[in-house]
């Protein structure tokens, strides 16, 4: 079996290409974090301005955001530590009067 070296030219590029990618990587783990974050509190503040309407839903706020029950639910769980399951607990005639557990966003 024939080994290759690396030269010092090979090895910088490759630190860097490694360097760049992690640096990427973080970038748009970051830029998707404020995205989210950004969504979910504009869904909250949607939440408290509605609370006394009977047919808040996670469908309904799902298909005004354009997003999927599935996504909202678990972007929500990220931000804010727990899912929207139907929207049950936090609708005041089923449960507390604010979508935060009775805090506002």
């Amino acid at each position: 079996m024939r080994r290759y070296s690396v030269s010092p030219g090979q090895r910088r590029l490759r630190k860097y290409i490694s360097q760049f990618t992690d640096f990427t990587v973080c970038q748009i783990e970051e830029y998707m974090n404020k995205k989210n974050t950004m969504l979910v509190h504009r869904i909250v503040q949607y939440m408290n301005e509605h609370m006394d309407d009977s047919t808040l839903s996670l469908a309904k706020i799902s298909k005004i955001n354009y997003i999927n029950n599935s996504y909202l639910s678990r972007t929500f769980k990220v931000c804010y530590g727990n899912q929207l399951h139907g929207l049950s607990g936090i609708h005041p005639h089923r449960g507390s009067q604010k979508a935060s557990g009775g805090t506002d966003f």
